[in-house]
Formats: structure tokens, sequence, C-alpha cells
């Protein structure tokens, strides 16, 4: 179960906000015109569906015994994991971001005021 568990874990606070932000570098027009909103809702199902998954299949095999309040939040709140979780990774993409076009502003402009 352990096992389980971390891989969950390290599936939703890194490999899927760090390939998000990958993608939406290299493949921006992947989330271009609405685009987004079917990454949005396609993410959440997978979440939603992993993480009753993660707590059902155990539970149906034997090997855990899952409380009320576990259960309840990975009905109503399993799509949300991944975004909560990503916080983080976006808030570093965005601000990385920002500041890469801040520096190419300044580069581009100072530039142009040298000639």
């Amino acid at each position: 179960m352990q096992i389980l568990v971390g891989a969950v874990l390290i599936l939703y606070v890194l490999v899927i906000p760090v390939g998000l932000c990958w993608l939406l570098d290299h493949r921006p027009a992947w989330f271009r015109r609405g685009r987004i909103f079917l990454w949005v809702a396609g993410l959440s199902a997978c979440s939603w569906c992993g993480v009753v998954g993660a707590i059902l299949i155990p539970y149906w095999c034997g090997f855990y015994m899952p409380r009320g309040p576990e259960l309840v939040f990975a009905l109503f709140g399993g799509w949300a994991y991944p975004w909560l979780a990503a916080l983080p990774v976006f808030c570093i993409y965005g601000v990385l971001r920002l500041l890469r076009g801040v520096f190419h502003r300044a580069e581009s402009s100072g530039g142009r005021q040298g000639k």
C-alpha cells in the first residue's frame, strides 16, 4: 500500500505538473482556443478515477479498509488533488516565465537603444 501511495504522490506532485509545464513551453498550440479546458477536464477525470481506484482496489482485494472521511474526500474531491498538489510547481513555473519575459524585453529594448 505504501508503494501505491508513494507512486500516486510522485505522479501528482512532480510528473503531471512538470509535464504540463514542459508541454506548455514546447507545444503551446495544444492549449489555445479553449483547449485548456479539455486538459483540465481530462486530467480531473483521470485524477478522480485514480484516487477512487487507489482506495477501492485495495479495499476489494482485502488489503485495506477505508474510513468514512477518506472515501468521502476521494469521491467528492478526487478531481482536485493534482491541481492542489501542483500549485508550487505552477507558481515556480509562472515566476520563471515572468522573469524570462522581463529579461527578454530588457535585452531587446537595450539592444535598440544602443543603435
